[in-house]
């Protein structure tokens, strides 16, 4: 394991409830095993989509510090420091939507009259190129991890559409001890039937009890 990284517990350590990043994409990199912990963090193996395998601590995931084992710097570099000629790429594509979508008059309740603007850094392809890298599959699309937050590099990331789903205003949130999940995720981990899970929450019932565990 790289340096600083630990399996399991140390005496007297107290363990805080773990969200399970298995299987989930950040950036570049996929979640594929627990790995202890890091420091005083969780750590969780991961691959890059150059094949590279290493362990990053779940708080440096979740806040999108960790997209890549590296090679996305390499890919930066590359970008703003050579003309883009990326007019017609899907990642230029992306971009010019971005941009219409809060200027556009059509999209002003939706993205402008809530202050959903793009940054300044992200008014030039080169720049966004560099944050963003390149779009890591045809599933995958722009996507603000806070919605109520403008377009920047600390926003925003490629995601697929089930990702995106979830993150979604529209969406229920369901806390239960110590972890939040959208109610979609909730009910697929107790086995219950999405529409009953909202049903019971629509009709008032305590959190618990709608999942099934009171």
């Amino acid at each position: 394991e790289p340096p600083g990284c630990r399996i399991g517990p140390l005496p007297g350590d107290v363990m805080p409830s773990l969200i399970s990043l298995l299987g989930k994409r950040f950036g570049r990199v996929v979640v594929t095993a627990r790995a202890g912990r890091v420091g005083r963090h969780a750590g969780w193996r991961v691959r890059c989509d150059c094949g590279a395998v290493f362990v990053a601590r779940a708080d440096s995931l979740r806040e999108s510090r960790t997209k890549s084992c590296g090679c996305w710097k390499s890919a930066r570099l590359i970008a703003v420091t050579t003309t883009h000629g990326g007019t017609g790429t899907v990642e230029h594509t992306a971009w010019r939507s971005m941009l219409n979508r809060c200027q556009g008059k059509h999209n002003y309740a939706a993205y402008a009259s809530r202050g959903i603007t793009v940054c300044a850094r992200w008014r030039k392809f080169e720049n966004f190129l560099a944050d963003m890298g390149p779009r890591p599959s045809a599933k995958h699309s722009i996507d603000r991890v806070d919605n109520d937050k403008g377009y920047s590099p600390t926003n925003c990331r490629w995601a697929t559409a089930g990702q995106q789903l979830r993150n979604t205003r529209r969406n229920v949130n369901l806390t239960w001890g110590n972890r939040t999940m959208c109610a979609k995720d909730w009910a697929s981990e107790r086995g219950i039937v999405y529409s009953t899970l909202l049903r019971r929450v629509r009709d008032g019932w305590s959190t618990a009890r709608a999942l099934g565990v009171a």
